[in-house]
């Protein structure tokens, strides 16, 4: 396989997933967003969660600054799809604390 062929293959692979992940984009804007405001581990940054979702969705979308390198284009694309499956582990942690101290908050409330 020549580098024309392994490149266009790694495209058609990429596109597939960008596909895929901006459909998730709502969604998880939706939940970084609810995110605000709350109490989780780590809420004093809360901006990066934000951050992260900006450079995400500039990425998936960006045709006007892309490598043109296979070598460079790889790591491009590996370092948005690190990015966005980072920042939804993080929001599940989050979402994950909110709800678990929201149930302490109460248990102790109804104790009283």
């Amino acid at each position: 396989m020549d580098e024309y062929d392994r490149l266009s293959e790694e495209t058609k692979k990429y596109e597939l997933w960008r596909n895929r992940a901006n459909k998730q984009i709502p969604d998880i804007s939706k939940r970084v967003f609810n995110l605000r405001n709350t109490f989780y581990t780590g809420c004093g940054v809360h901006y990066s969660l934000e951050r992260t979702l900006g450079y995400v969705i500039l990425k998936l979308n960006d045709f006007d600054n892309y490598p043109i390198t296979f070598e460079s284009m790889f790591i491009h694309r590996s370092g948005v799809q690190l990015h966005l499956n980072h920042l939804f582990k993080k929001v599940v942690k989050a979402e994950n604390e909110v709800i678990f101290n929201a149930k302490c908050n109460s248990n102790e409330q109804g104790s009283n």
